[in-house]
């Protein structure tokens, strides 16, 4: 808990140390999934996956085969089709990679 509260004091007190800091926290998260077997290819990969509100998974093949597959959702909403599902899926993913 000191190492935090040294961390806040550190990164309000000297602007610059901000990036560093971030830098350094980054890198000890990159470790902790090296640990755990995932492939981390930059570090801020760590920071997108943190602001990241939906992820989809699958094991058929996307990674290894490079071929995306879309499959019918499980509905908890029942005021919603899987077609409305998909489609504001879609807009939601261009909306945010357009801005």
């Amino acid at each position: 808990e000191s190492l935090s509260v040294v961390v806040v004091i550190l990164v309000a007190s000297i602007p610059i140390a901000m990036q560093i800091v971030s830098t350094t926290v980054m890198a000890v998260g990159g470790r902790t999934l090296a640990e755990k077997k995932a492939i981390l290819s930059r570090l801020s990969a760590i920071e997108e996956l943190a602001g990241m509100d939906i992820l989809c998974s699958d094991k058929t093949g996307t990674l290894t085969q490079n071929k995306l597959q879309l499959f019918e959702p499980v509905l908890v909403d029942t005021n919603i089709t899987a077609n409305e599902l998909v489609f504001l899926g879609a807009l939601a993913a261009k909306r945010m990679s357009s801005g």
